[in-house]
Protein backbone atom coordinates (compact mmCIF):
# COMPACT_ATOMS: atom_id res chain seq x y z
CA UNK A 1 0.00 0.00 0.00
CA UNK A 2 1.08 3.57 -0.50
CA UNK A 3 2.35 4.91 2.77
CA UNK A 4 1.14 8.48 2.30
CA UNK A 5 -2.04 9.43 4.15
CA UNK A 6 -4.95 10.12 1.83
CA UNK A 7 -6.00 13.78 1.66
CA UNK A 8 -9.76 14.18 1.62
CA UNK A 9 -9.54 17.86 0.67
CA UNK A 10 -11.88 20.79 0.97
CA UNK A 11 -14.35 19.47 -1.59
CA UNK A 12 -15.20 16.66 0.82
CA UNK A 13 -16.44 19.18 3.34
CA UNK A 14 -18.71 20.86 0.82
CA UNK A 15 -20.97 17.90 0.13
CA UNK A 16 -24.04 17.38 2.29
CA UNK A 17 -24.75 14.27 4.39
CA UNK A 18 -27.51 12.17 5.96
CA UNK A 19 -26.17 9.95 8.74
CA UNK A 20 -29.37 8.00 9.20
CA UNK A 21 -28.71 6.42 5.78
CA UNK A 22 -25.02 5.79 6.24
CA UNK A 23 -25.05 2.08 5.57
CA UNK A 24 -26.71 2.51 2.19
CA UNK A 25 -28.01 -1.05 1.89
CA UNK A 26 -31.18 -0.12 3.73
CA UNK A 27 -31.93 2.32 0.92
CA UNK A 28 -32.71 -0.41 -1.61
CA UNK A 29 -36.25 -0.49 -2.95
CA UNK A 30 -36.31 -3.88 -4.66
CA UNK A 31 -34.21 -7.05 -4.73
CA UNK A 32 -32.16 -8.11 -7.75
CA UNK A 33 -30.48 -11.54 -7.71
CA UNK A 34 -30.73 -11.56 -3.93
CA UNK A 35 -29.04 -8.17 -3.58
CA UNK A 36 -30.39 -4.62 -3.11
CA UNK A 37 -31.19 -2.85 -6.36
CA UNK A 38 -32.62 0.45 -7.43
CA UNK A 39 -36.22 0.94 -8.44
CA UNK A 40 -36.69 0.98 -12.20
CA UNK A 41 -39.67 3.34 -12.25
CA UNK A 42 -40.22 6.92 -11.22
CA UNK A 43 -38.13 10.05 -11.57
CA UNK A 44 -37.59 10.43 -7.85
CA UNK A 45 -36.76 6.82 -6.93
CA UNK A 46 -33.63 6.51 -4.83
CA UNK A 47 -30.75 4.47 -6.20
CA UNK A 48 -28.81 1.69 -4.52
CA UNK A 49 -25.38 0.79 -3.21
CA UNK A 50 -23.99 -2.75 -2.92
CA UNK A 51 -20.71 -4.29 -1.72
CA UNK A 52 -19.15 -6.99 -3.91
CA UNK A 53 -16.09 -8.19 -1.97
CA UNK A 54 -13.45 -5.46 -2.50
CA UNK A 55 -15.67 -3.51 -4.89
CA UNK A 56 -18.58 -1.19 -4.20
CA UNK A 57 -21.23 -0.32 -6.80
CA UNK A 58 -23.75 2.50 -6.57
CA UNK A 59 -26.34 3.82 -9.04
CA UNK A 60 -28.58 6.87 -8.92
CA UNK A 61 -32.20 7.58 -9.86
CA UNK A 62 -31.11 8.25 -13.48
CA UNK A 63 -29.37 4.84 -13.74
CA UNK A 64 -25.92 6.44 -13.79
CA UNK A 65 -23.53 4.12 -11.94
CA UNK A 66 -20.15 4.21 -10.19
CA UNK A 67 -18.15 1.07 -9.33
CA UNK A 68 -15.05 1.31 -7.14
CA UNK A 69 -12.30 -1.32 -6.84
CA UNK A 70 -10.14 -0.74 -3.77
CA UNK A 71 -7.25 -2.19 -1.82
CA UNK A 72 -8.11 -5.44 0.00
CA UNK A 73 -7.73 -4.09 3.56
CA UNK A 74 -10.77 -2.46 5.19
CA UNK A 75 -9.83 0.71 7.05
CA UNK A 76 -6.64 1.29 5.06
CA UNK A 77 -6.33 3.94 2.36
CA UNK A 78 -4.89 3.02 -1.01
CA UNK A 79 -5.18 3.24 -4.77
CA UNK A 80 -8.49 2.50 -6.46
CA UNK A 81 -10.15 2.01 -9.82
CA UNK A 82 -13.27 4.01 -10.60
CA UNK A 83 -15.64 2.78 -13.32
CA UNK A 84 -18.44 5.18 -14.29
CA UNK A 85 -21.21 4.97 -16.84
CA UNK A 86 -24.31 7.05 -17.51
CA UNK A 87 -27.68 5.43 -18.02
CA UNK A 88 -28.07 6.52 -21.65
CA UNK A 89 -28.15 3.45 -23.94
CA UNK A 90 -25.15 4.65 -25.96
CA UNK A 91 -23.06 5.89 -23.02
CA UNK A 92 -19.52 4.51 -22.93
CA UNK A 93 -17.84 3.32 -19.73
CA UNK A 94 -15.04 5.42 -18.27
CA UNK A 95 -12.29 3.91 -16.11
CA UNK A 96 -9.89 5.95 -13.99
CA UNK A 97 -6.99 4.92 -11.79
CA UNK A 98 -6.75 7.07 -8.64
CA UNK A 99 -3.61 7.26 -6.50
CA UNK A 100 -3.71 9.37 -3.31
CA UNK A 101 -1.28 12.29 -3.31
CA UNK A 102 0.89 13.04 -0.25
CA UNK A 103 -0.25 15.81 2.06
CA UNK A 104 3.09 17.60 1.90
CA UNK A 105 3.46 19.59 -1.33
CA UNK A 106 7.22 19.16 -1.15
CA UNK A 107 6.78 15.37 -1.25
CA UNK A 108 4.60 15.41 -4.37
CA UNK A 109 6.41 13.90 -7.39
CA UNK A 110 7.47 16.31 -10.10
CA UNK A 111 7.15 13.76 -12.92
CA UNK A 112 4.52 11.31 -11.67
CA UNK A 113 3.76 8.17 -13.63
CA UNK A 114 2.45 4.70 -12.90
CA UNK A 115 3.34 1.22 -14.10
CA UNK A 116 0.54 -1.36 -13.91
CA UNK A 117 0.59 -5.15 -13.83
CA UNK A 118 -2.04 -7.88 -13.46
CA UNK A 119 -1.38 -10.96 -11.35
CA UNK A 120 -2.92 -13.08 -14.11
CA UNK A 121 -5.43 -12.76 -16.90
CA UNK A 122 -6.91 -15.33 -19.25
CA UNK A 123 -7.83 -12.53 -21.65
CA UNK A 124 -7.32 -8.80 -21.89
CA UNK A 125 -4.38 -6.71 -20.74
CA UNK A 126 -3.25 -3.39 -19.27
CA UNK A 127 -1.52 -0.47 -20.97
CA UNK A 128 2.23 -1.12 -21.10
CA UNK A 129 5.00 1.21 -20.02
CA UNK A 130 4.85 4.38 -17.92
CA UNK A 131 1.44 6.05 -17.70
CA UNK A 132 1.55 9.81 -17.14
CA UNK A 133 -0.55 10.94 -14.17
CA UNK A 134 -2.51 14.16 -13.65
CA UNK A 135 -2.89 15.80 -10.22
CA UNK A 136 -6.58 16.51 -9.57
CA UNK A 137 -8.74 16.56 -6.42
CA UNK A 138 -5.78 15.78 -4.14
CA UNK A 139 -4.91 12.64 -6.09
CA UNK A 140 -3.02 11.44 -9.13
CA UNK A 141 -5.26 10.17 -11.90
CA UNK A 142 -4.97 8.23 -15.11
CA UNK A 143 -7.91 7.83 -17.48
CA UNK A 144 -7.82 4.70 -19.62
CA UNK A 145 -8.24 5.19 -23.37
CA UNK A 146 -11.31 3.56 -24.94
CA UNK A 147 -9.34 0.62 -26.34
CA UNK A 148 -7.61 0.12 -22.99
CA UNK A 149 -11.01 0.05 -21.26
CA UNK A 150 -12.05 -2.89 -23.45
CA UNK A 151 -8.82 -4.77 -22.69
CA UNK A 152 -9.16 -4.21 -18.93
CA UNK A 153 -12.82 -5.28 -18.93
CA UNK A 154 -11.83 -8.50 -20.69
CA UNK A 155 -9.24 -9.23 -17.98
CA UNK A 156 -11.45 -8.62 -14.94
CA UNK A 157 -13.25 -12.00 -14.80
CA UNK A 158 -9.98 -13.95 -14.37
CA UNK A 159 -7.49 -11.51 -12.82
CA UNK A 160 -7.42 -11.19 -9.03
CA UNK A 161 -5.36 -8.04 -8.44
CA UNK A 162 -3.59 -5.17 -10.13
CA UNK A 163 -0.25 -3.84 -8.91
CA UNK A 164 0.26 -0.08 -9.14
CA UNK A 165 3.86 1.18 -8.96
CA UNK A 166 4.20 4.95 -8.51
CA UNK A 167 7.30 6.67 -9.89
CA UNK A 168 8.76 10.17 -9.95
CA UNK A 169 10.88 10.22 -13.06
CA UNK A 170 13.59 7.62 -12.50
CA UNK A 171 12.71 7.13 -8.83
CA UNK A 172 10.36 4.38 -7.69
CA UNK A 173 8.26 5.82 -4.87
CA UNK A 174 5.82 3.14 -3.72
CA UNK A 175 3.75 0.16 -4.73
CA UNK A 176 0.03 -0.42 -4.17
CA UNK A 177 -2.50 -3.13 -4.96
CA UNK A 178 -6.04 -2.78 -6.29
CA UNK A 179 -8.06 -5.91 -5.59
CA UNK A 180 -10.14 -7.22 -8.47
CA UNK A 181 -12.11 -9.58 -6.22
CA UNK A 182 -15.75 -8.69 -6.87
CA UNK A 183 -15.04 -6.63 -9.98
CA UNK A 184 -16.96 -8.83 -12.39
CA UNK A 185 -19.92 -9.13 -9.98
CA UNK A 186 -20.02 -5.35 -9.50
CA UNK A 187 -20.00 -4.66 -13.23
CA UNK A 188 -22.64 -7.33 -13.87
CA UNK A 189 -24.73 -5.50 -11.29
CA UNK A 190 -24.14 -2.25 -13.19
CA UNK A 191 -25.30 -3.90 -16.42
CA UNK A 192 -28.44 -5.22 -14.72
CA UNK A 193 -29.38 -1.85 -13.25
CA UNK A 194 -28.84 -0.15 -16.62
CA UNK A 195 -30.70 -3.00 -18.39
CA UNK A 196 -27.70 -3.77 -20.61
CA UNK A 197 -27.31 -7.49 -19.87
CA UNK A 198 -27.32 -9.47 -23.10
CA UNK A 199 -26.78 -6.39 -25.28
CA UNK A 200 -23.73 -5.37 -27.27
CA UNK A 201 -23.11 -2.62 -24.68
CA UNK A 202 -22.83 -4.92 -21.62
CA UNK A 203 -19.59 -4.69 -19.67
CA UNK A 204 -19.25 -8.38 -18.75
CA UNK A 205 -21.99 -10.65 -20.13
CA UNK A 206 -22.22 -9.20 -23.61
CA UNK A 207 -24.89 -10.42 -26.03
CA UNK A 208 -26.20 -9.62 -29.47
CA UNK A 209 -29.13 -7.33 -28.65
CA UNK A 210 -28.63 -3.79 -29.89
CA UNK A 211 -28.43 -0.65 -27.77
CA UNK A 212 -31.87 0.27 -29.11
CA UNK A 213 -33.39 -2.34 -26.80
CA UNK A 214 -32.15 -0.44 -23.71
CA UNK A 215 -34.73 2.01 -22.30
CA UNK A 216 -33.79 5.63 -21.86
CA UNK A 217 -33.16 6.66 -18.24
CA UNK A 218 -35.77 8.70 -16.38
CA UNK A 219 -35.74 12.46 -16.81
CA UNK A 220 -34.04 14.38 -14.06
CA UNK A 221 -36.23 16.02 -11.41
CA UNK A 222 -35.95 19.80 -11.12
CA UNK A 223 -36.27 21.71 -7.86
CA UNK A 224 -36.40 25.35 -6.86
CA UNK A 225 -33.64 26.65 -4.59
CA UNK A 226 -33.67 29.90 -2.64
CA UNK A 227 -30.46 31.21 -1.05
CA UNK A 228 -29.94 30.52 2.64
CA UNK A 229 -27.84 32.67 4.96
CA UNK A 230 -25.93 31.42 8.00
CA UNK A 231 -26.13 33.48 11.20
CA UNK A 232 -22.84 33.91 13.06
CA UNK A 233 -22.21 34.15 16.79
CA UNK A 234 -23.50 35.78 18.81
CA UNK A 235 -26.82 34.34 17.68
CA UNK A 236 -30.05 36.20 18.41
CA UNK A 237 -32.33 34.88 21.09
CA UNK A 238 -34.04 31.70 19.82
CA UNK A 239 -37.81 31.78 19.36
CA UNK A 240 -40.04 30.59 22.15
CA UNK A 241 -40.51 26.85 21.83
CA UNK A 242 -37.10 26.22 20.27
CA UNK A 243 -35.60 22.92 21.39
CA UNK A 244 -32.89 23.25 24.03
CA UNK A 245 -29.41 21.83 23.31
CA UNK A 246 -28.31 18.78 25.25
CA UNK A 247 -25.90 19.43 28.12
CA UNK A 248 -23.09 17.36 26.58
CA UNK A 249 -22.80 19.87 23.71
CA UNK A 250 -22.06 22.94 25.81
CA UNK A 251 -18.30 22.65 26.19
CA UNK A 252 -17.17 21.24 22.85
CA UNK A 253 -19.37 22.42 19.94
CA UNK A 254 -21.80 25.24 19.11
CA UNK A 255 -24.94 24.34 21.06
CA UNK A 256 -27.14 26.05 18.45
CA UNK A 257 -26.94 26.94 14.76
CA UNK A 258 -29.31 29.26 12.90
CA UNK A 259 -30.02 30.02 9.25
CA UNK A 260 -31.96 32.82 7.54
CA UNK A 261 -34.42 31.34 5.04
CA UNK A 262 -35.72 34.72 3.89
CA UNK A 263 -39.17 36.30 4.11
CA UNK A 264 -39.02 36.29 7.90
CA UNK A 265 -38.40 32.54 8.26
CA UNK A 266 -35.55 31.03 10.27
CA UNK A 267 -34.14 27.53 10.66
CA UNK A 268 -32.87 26.74 14.15
CA UNK A 269 -30.81 23.69 15.09
CA UNK A 270 -30.11 22.45 18.61
CA UNK A 271 -27.22 20.09 19.33
CA UNK A 272 -28.52 16.64 20.26
CA UNK A 273 -25.46 14.37 20.25
CA UNK A 274 -21.69 14.67 19.85
CA UNK A 275 -19.05 12.05 19.03
CA UNK A 276 -15.42 12.22 17.92
CA UNK A 277 -16.27 13.08 14.31
CA UNK A 278 -19.84 14.37 14.19
CA UNK A 279 -22.38 16.70 15.75
CA UNK A 280 -26.08 15.88 15.39
CA UNK A 281 -28.55 18.80 15.34
CA UNK A 282 -32.34 18.64 15.56
CA UNK A 283 -33.99 21.38 13.48
CA UNK A 284 -37.10 23.54 13.70
CA UNK A 285 -38.34 26.14 11.22
CA UNK A 286 -39.94 29.32 12.51
CA UNK A 287 -41.95 32.00 10.71
CA UNK A 288 -41.60 34.73 13.28
CA UNK A 289 -42.41 32.94 16.54
CA UNK A 290 -44.59 30.29 14.87
CA UNK A 291 -43.08 26.80 14.71
CA UNK A 292 -43.37 25.31 11.21
CA UNK A 293 -42.92 21.68 10.23
CA UNK A 294 -39.54 20.83 8.73
CA UNK A 295 -38.33 17.53 7.29
CA UNK A 296 -35.26 16.39 5.39
CA UNK A 297 -36.46 13.37 3.42
CA UNK A 298 -34.95 11.36 0.59
CA UNK A 299 -37.33 9.53 -1.77
CA UNK A 300 -38.80 6.50 -0.03
CA UNK A 301 -37.27 7.41 3.33
CA UNK A 302 -39.52 7.04 6.38
CA UNK A 303 -40.12 10.08 8.54
CA UNK A 304 -38.05 8.84 11.49
CA UNK A 305 -35.51 11.45 12.63
CA UNK A 306 -36.30 13.57 9.55
CA UNK A 307 -35.66 16.77 11.51
CA UNK A 308 -32.00 15.88 12.20
CA UNK A 309 -28.80 16.61 10.27
CA UNK A 310 -25.15 15.93 11.06
CA UNK A 311 -22.46 18.61 10.74
CA UNK A 312 -24.73 21.11 8.94
CA UNK A 313 -23.31 24.05 7.00
CA UNK A 314 -24.14 26.44 4.16
CA UNK A 315 -22.20 25.98 0.93
CA UNK A 316 -20.59 29.32 0.08
CA UNK A 317 -21.15 28.95 -3.67
CA UNK A 318 -24.62 27.40 -3.90
CA UNK A 319 -26.05 28.96 -0.70
CA UNK A 320 -27.75 25.63 -0.01
CA UNK A 321 -27.89 23.66 3.21
CA UNK A 322 -25.72 20.60 3.53
CA UNK A 323 -24.23 18.29 6.12
CA UNK A 324 -21.35 15.84 6.10
CA UNK A 325 -21.33 12.73 8.28
CA UNK A 326 -17.93 11.14 8.77
CA UNK A 327 -17.98 7.44 9.47
CA UNK A 328 -14.34 7.73 10.53
CA UNK A 329 -11.79 10.43 11.30
CA UNK A 330 -10.44 10.80 7.76
CA UNK A 331 -13.90 11.11 6.21
CA UNK A 332 -13.28 8.55 3.45
CA UNK A 333 -16.61 6.81 4.12
CA UNK A 334 -20.05 8.00 5.12
CA UNK A 335 -22.94 9.69 3.34
CA UNK A 336 -23.82 13.16 2.08
CA UNK A 337 -26.85 15.12 0.97
CA UNK A 338 -27.31 18.60 -0.48
CA UNK A 339 -30.69 20.25 0.24
CA UNK A 340 -32.55 22.98 -1.65
CA UNK A 341 -35.14 25.20 0.06
CA UNK A 342 -38.07 26.24 -2.16
CA UNK A 343 -39.60 28.69 0.30
CA UNK A 344 -41.67 26.06 2.12
CA UNK A 345 -39.86 22.70 2.17
CA UNK A 346 -36.45 21.14 1.64
CA UNK A 347 -35.72 18.78 -1.26
CA UNK A 348 -32.52 16.81 -2.01
CA UNK A 349 -30.37 17.80 -4.98
CA UNK A 350 -27.50 15.38 -4.37
CA UNK A 351 -27.04 12.29 -2.22
CA UNK A 352 -23.79 10.30 -2.13
CA UNK A 353 -22.73 7.32 -0.04
CA UNK A 354 -19.64 5.21 0.62
CA UNK A 355 -19.66 2.19 2.91
CA UNK A 356 -16.07 0.92 2.60
CA UNK A 357 -13.44 2.94 4.48
CA UNK A 358 -10.47 2.50 2.13
CA UNK A 359 -9.36 5.98 1.13
CA UNK A 360 -11.96 6.81 -1.55
CA UNK A 361 -12.46 10.57 -1.54
CA UNK A 362 -16.03 11.94 -1.41
CA UNK A 363 -15.67 13.50 -4.86
CA UNK A 364 -15.46 9.90 -6.18
CA UNK A 365 -18.26 8.35 -4.07
CA UNK A 366 -21.26 6.81 -5.82
CA UNK A 367 -24.20 9.17 -6.34
CA UNK A 368 -27.49 7.59 -5.30
CA UNK A 369 -29.75 10.53 -6.07
CA UNK A 370 -29.51 13.73 -8.07
CA UNK A 371 -31.84 16.55 -9.12
CA UNK A 372 -31.30 19.74 -11.08
CA UNK A 373 -31.81 23.19 -9.62
CA UNK A 374 -34.09 25.48 -11.61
Amino acid sequence: MHSEKTTIGLRAERIAVRAALIMGLALATTTLAGRPAMAQEGQSALGMIVDEQDWEIGCDNLRACVALGMNPVEGQAGDYLRVTRDGDPNAAPVIELVIPAPDDDAAKPKQPFAVLALDAAGEGSLPAGPLALTLENDSYRYRFADEAVEELLAALPTAKSMTVDLHDGDNALSSGVVSLAGAAAALIQMDEVQQRSGTVTALIRRGTASADTIPMPPEVMTVKSLPIGELQDPLPKPPEGATAPEAQCADSVPPRVAYDLGQGSMLWGACATVDDNNVDYVFQMFAGEKDQNVAFLLPGEPGDDATRLYNPYIDEETRRLGSFYKQNETGDCGSATDWAFNGETFAPTLYISMGACRGVMPVDWPVLYRAEVE
